[in-house]
């Protein structure tokens, strides 16, 4: 590997920022758990009539779509029951988006996702499990999944097991791991960095997870990162290599053990335009990577037929000067894989089915009769230009109607 850590997570240097060890995490503020907005989310039986839809595979012909509760209702709502009807003529309805690569730190920043129609993420590193919960348990806001703490090599500062504060090698595998999901995380995370882990131990790390059956998702920014993860059997590979070409046998490797990857362009891309967010990720010089390494593997990867999931490493405001804004960047993250060769259709695919079926969200990511109603009604069709999924009409989440539309509020 390069001798300096490339683009770890913006997670990382917030707590930097903090002056605060993972090992010894403060408690969070009560006003990070709390909402920005007193609006509620309405929840009435709804019809949206004449829309096309995209139901996860293709643009239909128009028709109507219903839902009363949180699942899309077969057949029309009954007559006696109040209903809201919307006119979908000329509008375009897709599964709400999924952001498979973020950081949370307060109730409000979810309520920016669900505001630019990203009503599920993926929370890359749990550093409090109480906020963690709370988070997921907001009911009318962007729903999210999370992993735990990331475990990474024994001298890196974020590491391991921060809720007890004893770290790797005093554990053993098994133990680390039972710690991450008896706290309730959906996955376990582990960073490959110059520090660690070894091929070994991340092999045992994750072996020890799919004994569970749960999911793996390794965090890896170099050639040599990648071919330590795919040789692992991690299930989704986080960020990707910038310092140069993934060799074809790294990739015949993924697609036989099905592994995805969360490309995260739109924090390498921020990063390379911004010195101030390069030197904080790289602070002894950025070294032998570009941002070109990254888009030519991505495409690499799409050419392949691996499975790309749309995330952001989104952190919200960091400082005066740095801002990965919640949102907004998940739109950007499918323009940026467009770039990389992805159609329009499979820009969306990268953000609603694809990630459904790759974290196991069996629940959505599709609009069919029994799914969770998380929708987005556009009024443009992105299958022309995926720039258009940021021509938000309205949003529901769970078959509630969010009321703050793109960002307004911000």
């Amino acid at each position: 590997m390069l001798p300096l850590k490339i683009l770890i997570s913006l997670c990382g240097y917030v707590s930097t920022i903090q002056a605060c060890s993972l090992h010894d995490i403060a408690p969070v503020p009560s006003s990070d758990l709390a909402r920005r907005s007193l609006l509620p989310g309405k929840k009435l039986p709804t019809v949206i009539k004449n829309v096309r839809i995209f139901d996860g595979w293709r643009m239909t012909d128009p028709q109507d779509v219903s839902f009363h509760g949180e699942i899309i209702s077969p057949g029309s709502i009954r007559p006696e029951e109040p209903e809201v009807t919307v006119d979908g003529t000329g509008k375009f309805l897709i599964p709400g988006l999924i952001d498979s690569h973020l950081h949370i730190s307060k109730v409000s920043d979810l309520e920016l996702l669900a505001s630019y129609g990203v009503t599920t993420g993926v929370h890359m590193s749990c550093q409090s499990y109480e906020a963690c919960h709370t988070f997921r348990n907001q009911t009318d806001l962007t729903s999210i999944i999370f992993a735990g703490t990331a475990f990474t090599g024994a001298g890196n500062s974020s590491s391991n097991l921060p809720q007890t504060g004893v770290p790797f090698p005093d554990l053993d595998e098994a133990t680390i791991i039972a710690n991450v999901f008896n706290n309730g995380s959906d996955v376990f995370k582990v960073a490959i960095n110059d520090d660690g882990p070894t091929q070994d131990v991340l092999n045992g790390l994750i072996h020890e997870v799919h004994k569970r059956g749960r999911q793996a998702m390794t965090h890896a920014t170099t050639r040599e990162a990648f071919a330590w993860a795919v040789a692992a059997k991690t299930d989704g590979l986080q960020h990707m290599a910038a310092d140069g070409p993934l060799s074809r046998c790294i990739i015949d490797r993924m697609l036989k053990d099905r592994q995805f990857v969360t490309p995260t362009m739109n924090i390498f891309k921020q990063a390379f335009a911004n010195p101030l967010i390069l030197n904080f990720l790289r602070p002894n010089g950025a070294g032998n990577i570009t941002y070109e390494a990254v888009v030519s593997n991505v495409r690499l990867l799409h050419e392949a037929g691996v499975p790309l999931l749309a995330g952001t490493d989104a952190v919200g405001v960091v400082t005066s000067t740095i801002s990965v804004p919640f949102g907004s960047t998940l739109h950007w993250e499918l323009q940026n894989l467009g770039v990389a060769g992805l159609s329009p259709l499979e820009c969306l695919r990268a953000a609603t089915i694809v990630p459904a079926l790759h974290h196991r969200l069996e629940d959505r990511g599709a609009i069919e009769y029994g799914k969770r109603a998380d929708l987005v009604l556009l009024n443009s069709n992105p299958l022309d230009d995926i720039v258009n999924t940021m021509d938000i009409s309205r949003v529901w989440i769970a078959g509630f109607e969010f009321q703050e539309i793109g960002g307004k509020s911000e």
